[in-house]
């Protein structure tokens, strides 16, 4: 018989969908790259015209999601600027 273990409380998330200013922090993040906004979209591989559409009625979804944060990983800080974090959590102490 398989045992079912739980996962610790700090990794647990739920589905909670993405918060109401998550296109303000997409903003935040664009500026924090230097990036126009067809820059951004050049980086995500989708044209300016969807980039408008999320700003003015949505959130971009699936792989665009996950492209997202790929870039935002390599912008200093720009994962917790997603995140909505107002600083980025530091390297751990070793």
């Amino acid at each position: 018989m398989r045992t079912r273990t739980l996962a610790p409380a700090h990794l647990m998330v739920g589905l909670m969908g993405l918060p109401e200013d998550f296109m303000d922090r997409v903003e935040r993040l664009r500026r924090a790259s230097g990036l126009t906004w067809q820059g951004l979209a050049d980086c995500l591989d989708v044209d300016l015209q969807q980039v408008h559409r999320w700003r003015r009625q949505g959130v971009p979804s699936g792989d665009t999601l996950f492209a997202l944060f790929l870039m935002a990983a390599r912008v200093p800080g720009g994962i917790g600027i997603l995140l909505g974090e107002a600083v980025s959590p530091s390297a751990p102490r070793g």
